[in-house]
C-alpha cells in the first residue's frame, strides 16, 4: 500500500502478492503491465491521482486472478477489452468529475465475463448536476443492462 509517481517495477517481483492498494501521480506505459501479470493478484485497489488525458485499456491478457478492481480517480476513463479480467465479480468506480469529451466515459464493461457487480461512487451533494457525471453514470447504466 502506498503512493508513487509510477508503479514501481519491484512490484513485478511479489508473485504472491494477493490484495494491493496503490496510488499513482501519472501512468506510465509499463504500468498496467507491472500489475497485470501478478500471478496471484485478487483485489486490486488502484487511485489515479490525476485526470487522464486519454483513455486507459485493460487488456485481454494478465489479471488472471482478479476478482475485485476498485479504481478512484477524478474522471473513470476506462476501455475494458473483451474476455479482460476472466474472474472480476466486482467493480467499483469511484470518481469525483469527469473530463468535457464526451467519449471519456468508461467502456467495454459488458466484456467482464464474470462481473456480478458494479458501484459508481461519486459525492452526489457536489456532482449530481454535473452533466460528465451525469454521461459517465448513464454509459454505465447502459453497458450493465
Amino acid at each position: 500500500m502506498g503512493r508513487f509517481a509510477y508503479v514501481p517495477a519491484w512490484i513485478n517481483g511479489l508473485v504472491s502478492l494477493y490484495f494491493l492498494q496503490i496510488t499513482i501521480c501519472k501512468i506510465g506505459t509499463d504500468d498496467l503491465d507491472i500489475l497485470r501479470t501478478l500471478p496471484k493478484l485478487q483485489l486490486l485497489v488502484l487511485g489515479l491521482d490525476f485526470v487522464p488525458t486519454k483513455v486507459i485499456v485493460i487488456e485481454t491478457e494478465g489479471f488472471n486472478e482478479l476478482w475485485g478492481f476498485s479504481v478512484n480517480c477524478p474522471a473513470p476513463w476506462l476501455t475494458f477489452r473483451t474476455a479482460a479480467m476472466p474472474k472480476l465479480t466486482h467493480l467499483q468506480l469511484e470518481f469525483c468529475s469527469g473530463s468535457a469529451m464526451q467519449e471519456s466515459v468508461p467502456y467495454g464493461i459488458g466484456n467482464l465475463q464474470s462481473l456480478a457487480e458494479v458501484a459508481l461512487l461519486y459525492n452526489q451533494e457536489w456532482c449530481a448536476n454535473s452533466s460528465s457525471i451525469v454521461r459517465t453514470v448513464d454509459a454505465v447504466k447502459r453497458q450493465v443492462a
